[in-house]
């Protein structure tokens, strides 16, 4: 009988909830969608000219640039120089300069050095000796020739140490502060970026970053070798013979062709390789994250039988993107040898028609050859180097993006005192990922100074994203939340912060010492602030009783201790930094009936003499708060305290009695 009249109540409460919905204004469907490209931002406007839903949310918008207003792959470089200081930079451009040094020493040996002993030789040799050379005579020359490889070889060997050795330091100095800023500037963006481009942050943090380092690494300097060989082998190779020379030049135009056709495909190939390998690694990290789960539906054969579908494709892929690069290399050492082939050929034939120094073969089939086989290399290290600049330029795009919310973290008013009044007046959210439908319409309420104010309703009514707006992980869609009088987005956020708490449904612990996750909570806390926080958590008893103390550590996302332990270490994290305003989010409902009992005193130690914001499910963790706020659907439907409530039997009443009763047929099956 009992049942049936809470029945009839919560359909009455249905039936006038139904109603009056009707009677109001239909919500006007949104007009206008925000795409968000991390390849480019714009920079927020001033808050009053912000184009915003409803004219009051900031929104990031990107702007379909055109090619034109791409920056070039220089102008990407030269930016990214401002993060290299005075000496980075010295120590990078001596790299590049030592690098193209050795590539000059190259020909520049073979034409001043080796030619010269080569047609002496040669002369020396030709039967009947026609240009008399004296052999002995020519003695001192090579001495000298000597000397002059031993010379070029202490530059090379200089060069050659400095341009890696210092590209190397000087690329890890520069790339450790883009990802010093990189991390920053995550840390500082709207928490709705995260929600909608979480696996661009992923993915730019895992290869972008590391393949910016091509930029300033090694391979840059050795960039500049190769060009420096080709240019100045195909110089000495003009001086020799510029018809051989001309007609090598043309077949490797022919022969870098056919390689960037090679490259390309072979970069087609890889990409897909890329792609099922990175869903291979998505795979494995989503079955150890959820392992348990897994055997507890046996999906192992499942997950298996995905992984390796996923790894066949990868594999398949991969032996393309092999077969490329093999046929690309074969190729290349083919052409090598054909231009060997006809360099000698013509050689030949033009000294004999007495239209080329013998000792000039030298050049031809060394330094003339060398820099067309350099500039079939060169292709693959420019693909690299083009691979490279589009990261930095996605990397560029968003460390120089400006937001008013961004600016906020180091700007905005700081008051001289935190005024924990807090209050919402006509505030209506959706969350960026889904902007057409509202979480929140029309919120009005009102969280009093060191009083303990609770938030309930059913899972999905808004409760949690209540608290997400005072911490600013949000902005407001419309509406204003003013704390202390002033506009929240006028504040400093990381003195509002400062001066807030949170303690969630399922705490979240790093894998060190209890002393050092508590800490976390005010980084210059004392030991005995932390042990102070500890015993006002009820956490103090059962940490000294672990072996290590405080310095035990309590592993990957606390796994090494049981829920209830984990949650009022949470809760001492809370309370470390004696917050003013503490915001709890149906911090008991996760934990069993003994635990929630331990957890509960702790937290009612917790609340005293502190402004206290509770969201709850369940009516038994309220009943003591000062103003109850009951929403539904994002409205609130009834205020008051848990007495005044009960006494009007509407829908703060039904949540109450179902409760109870559900709780009453959970001891009857027990």
């Amino acid at each position: 009988m009992k049942t049936k009249n809470l029945l009839e109540i919560w359909n009455k409460n249905r039936r006038i909830n139904k109603i009056e919905q009707n009677n109001k204004d239909p919500a006007k469907p949104h007009s206008q969608n925000v795409s968000i490209d991390f390849s480019s931002f714009i920079k927020a406007k001033e808050e009053k000219d912000s184009t915003a839903i409803n004219g009051n949310r900031s929104v990031y918008e990107i702007k379909q640039k055109n090619k034109k207003e791409k920056p070039g792959k220089i102008r990407t470089i030269l930016k990214l120089l401002r993060y290299a200081n005075k000496k980075d930079k010295i120590i990078l451009m001596l790299s590049i300069l030592a690098g193209a040094g050795t590539g000059f020493l190259s020909p520049l040996q073979i034409y001043a050095l080796l030619t010269p002993v080569l047609t002496v030789f040669i002369q020396g040799e030709t039967p009947g000796n026609p240009y008399n050379v004296n052999m002995t005579a020519e003695i001192p020359k090579f001495i000298e020739f000597g000397y002059g490889y031993f010379i070029i070889a202490a530059m090379n060997l200089t060069f050659g140490i400095f341009q890696i050795m210092g590209s190397e330091i000087a690329s890890r100095n520069i790339m450790a502060k883009i990802k010093t800023a990189y991390l920053s500037k995550m840390l500082s963006i709207q928490n709705d970026l995260y929600d909608k481009s979480q696996e661009q942050f992923i993915s730019t943090v895992s290869h972008d970053l590391q393949n910016m380092m091509v930029l300033f690494d090694s391979k840059i300097v050795t960039s500049a070798e190769m060009i420096s060989v080709f240019f100045f082998g195909c110089i000495a190779g003009f001086i020799a013979s510029w018809k051989v020379a001309l007609l090598t030049l043309v077949m490797m135009l022919f022969a870098m062709r056919v390689v960037y056709f090679i490259l390309q495909a072979s970069k087609k190939k890889g990409k897909s390789k890329q792609k099922y390998y990175r869903k291979c690694t998505k795979i494995v990290s989503e079955v150890i994250g959820n392992a348990r789960t897994v055997a507890a539906y046996g999906g192992e054969y499942k997950e298996i039988e995905r992984y390796e579908s996923s790894l066949k494709m990868a594999n398949k892929y991969g032996l393309k993107h092999t077969t490329a690069i093999s046929g690309g290399k074969a190729y290349n050492y083919f052409q090598f040898c054909i231009c060997n082939l006809v360099a000698y050929y013509f050689s030949v034939r033009l000294f004999f028609l007495d239209d080329f120094e013998p000792g000039y073969i030298a050049v031809i089939l060394t330094a003339q050859v060398n820099a067309v086989y350099q500039s079939t290399l060169m292709m693959n290290t420019i693909s690299d180097l083009n691979m490279a600049t589009d990261s930095a330029y996605r990397v560029m795009q968003f460390l120089d993006t400006e937001t008013n919310y961004s600016k906020s973290i180091d700007q905005g008013i700081v008051p001289d005192e935190f005024k924990t009044n807090i209050s919402f007046r006509d505030v209506t959210f959706s969350y960026p990922v889904n902007l057409n439908t509202k979480v929140l319409h029309d919120l009005t309420l009102d969280i009093e100074a060191d009083k303990v104010t609770a938030v309930i309703g059913t899972s999905g009514a808004g409760k949690s994203t209540i608290l997400g707006l005072i911490s600013r992980l949000y902005d407001v869609t419309a509406g204003q939340i003013l704390i202390g009088g002033v506009d929240i987005k006028k504040l400093n956020i990381s003195w509002l912060r400062n001066q807030i708490s949170v303690v969630g449904q399922e705490p979240i612990l790093f894998d060190t010492s209890i002393e050092e996750n508590i800490r976390y909570g005010k980084t210059t806390a004392t030991l005995e602030e932390i042990i102070e926080a500890a015993k006002v958590a009820y956490a103090h008893e059962f940490i000294e009783k672990l072996p290590s103390g405080y310095d035990s550590i309590v592993g990957e996302k606390g796994v090494k201790l049981s829920a209830g332990q984990k949650q009022r270490i949470a809760i001492a994290r809370a309370i470390v930094k004696k917050p003013k305003l503490l915001l709890l989010d149906e911090a008991t409902s996760a934990l069993d009936f003994h635990s929630e009992g331990i957890v509960q005193e702790s937290l009612d130690n917790a609340m005293r003499n502190r402004t206290t914001l509770i969201i709850a499910n369940r009516m038994l963790t309220v009943r003591n708060a000062d103003v109850i706020y009951a929403i539904k659907e994002g409205r609130v439907v009834e205020k008051g305290s848990h007495s005044a409530l009960m006494k009007l039997k509407g829908y703060y009443f039904s949540l109450t009695e179902i409760q109870e009763l559900e709780e009453k047929d959970k001891v009857t099956i027990k």
